[in-house]
């Protein structure tokens, strides 16, 4: 049996009296909630889930039939609905963002067989020039030393380093 002012509320809001439904949100939040946190340990999720409900259920609300159970009950189907509509659509997003890591991993080991390649040409580049340049531009490169301190170091001007 529905408690008679949440019964009424409904009569209300079906009449018109959007107001009436605040009476309605007011006599189901906390069971609502309680129903939801059970299921769902983010509170920002349970928020979300609970107007969500809410509102659908404003919108259908003609659609409830106390012949075929109670407003509670249909309340925590359509919030259940929405929890399982949210947990598929992570599960989706979990698959995606595997797809994009995996896809992600294999371009930069794509990248990094480039990079191998490419090392070997410099370092056979570097192999044919004589010692004192190869030392400079290992100490500028390398030791990221700045181009005054290689001059000073050297005996040379900026210009010539």
């Amino acid at each position: 049996m529905m408690d008679p002012e949440v019964a009424s509320a409904i009569a209300a809001t079906l009449s018109g009296d959007t107001e009436a439904y605040a009476g309605v949100v007011r006599s189901f939040d906390d069971e609502l909630r309680a129903f939801l946190a059970r299921r769902c340990a983010n509170a920002a999720a349970v928020d979300d889930l609970c107007q969500d409900t809410f509102v659908i259920a404003f919108q259908r609300l003609a659609q409830f039939s106390a012949d075929k159970g109670s407003f509670p009950g249909w309340l925590k189907g359509i919030a259940r609905n929405l929890l399982m509509q949210q947990v598929e659509a992570r599960a989706r997003d979990a698959e995606r963002l595997g797809r994009l890591e995996r896809f992600e991993i294999a371009r930069v080991r794509d990248l990094l067989a480039h990079d191998d390649s490419r090392l070997a040409g410099l370092q056979g580049c570097l192999a044919k020039l004589p010692p004192a340049y190869r030392d400079l531009l290992d100490r500028r490169y390398r030791d990221e030393l700045p181009v005054r301190e290689l001059a000073d170091a050297l005996q040379r001007t900026a210009t010539w380093v």
